[in-house]
């Protein structure tokens, strides 16, 4: 038990690992000890990402133009820009995506 926070040494050992990616083998640690763990003891780090806000700027700038060449009755021009716009997002993000959605969304 640590005495500054009354949580248990394990409980804080297994929090940290799942927050930062962190896996240790599997034993029973003395945590009596100075050093309960050593540099052997680490199996492996997993990076932890669970989402990242990513906006490819040439696409998106593409999918605007065509947004204010529509606005303007220029409809060709605004499908020219769209289908580039939708050819950059799967290239990107792969052929399901939201923003693709959205390309098509305005295409029909």
């Amino acid at each position: 038990m640590c005495t500054t926070c009354g949580v248990s040494r394990v409980s804080l050992l297994r929090e940290f690992c799942n927050k930062t990616g962190v896996q240790i083998t599997l034993k029973d640690y003395k945590f009596s000890l100075t050093a309960p763990l050593n540099e052997g003891d680490l199996a492996c780090i997993v990076p932890v990402v669970k989402h990242t806000d990513f906006k490819p700027l040439e696409a998106s700038g593409l999918y605007e133009l065509a947004q204010v060449q529509l606005q303007s009755g220029n409809i060709e021009v605004a499908l020219d820009y769209l289908s580039g716009a939708v050819q950059l997002f799967a290239q990107v993000f792969g052929p399901q995506h939201v923003n693709i959605a959205n390309c098509y969304k305005v295409i029909a």
